[in-house]
């Protein structure tokens, strides 16, 4: 099967997962710390390797690049399922 056969099909999979690590850290947080972790992660004037690198500080385990793709909106809780 030619290579653009296979590309379109990511086009119409669904992810098995229904939320990132993103999204499931900020659901585990209280209020104040959820609110900390939504400004923190709409200011794009911190790097998501910062922010990795605080939760990471904080005893929460999650990679920057994790941070980034859910920042860009291209994680399994905004793709289209």
């Amino acid at each position: 099967m030619p290579l653009s056969d296979d590309l379109e099909k990511l086009q119409f999979a669904r992810s098995s997962r229904r939320s990132c690590l993103v999204k499931t850290i900020l659901e585990s947080l209280d209020s104040a710390d959820k609110l900390a972790l939504e400004n923190a992660l709409n200011n794009l004037n911190f790097s998501g390797a910062q922010i990795s690198r605080i939760l990471k500080e904080n005893n929460i385990v999650i990679g920057s690049s994790t941070v980034n793709k859910h920042r860009k909106k291209d994680c399994c809780c905004h793709v289209a399922q």
